[in-house]
């Protein structure tokens, strides 16, 4: 059997994977990429150095979004991927 180095998500699985560790049970959720911007002269593989810009991802997060301003494909409705646990009927039996 092949061991598995790599797992791969869109950003979709990701919201959905979010939503359950949250604990969310209700709402529109869309994710949210927190990121860096940093400008400054980077040394390219030439000896000359050149005006640039570097990006880093610092968090990620779940926003509550309303169905009109939300793009389907990067909203998950959490009572469909995290449905509120079903209550257990004590029975009345035993007392």
């Amino acid at each position: 059997m092949t061991d598995i180095s790599n797992y791969t998500f869109d950003l979709k699985e990701v919201t959905e994977l979010l939503v359950k560790a949250a604990g969310l049970h209700e709402g529109l959720w869309m994710l949210n990429v927190g990121m860096n911007f940093t400008a400054g002269n980077f040394q390219s593989a030439s000896d000359a150095a050149l005006p640039g810009s570097m990006v880093s991802l610092s968090n990620l997060g779940l926003s509550k979004v309303e169905p009109s301003a939300s793009p389907a494909n990067l909203t998950v409705d959490a009572a469909v991927v995290n449905p509120k646990p079903k209550k257990k009927q004590v029975s009345e039996a035993g007392a």
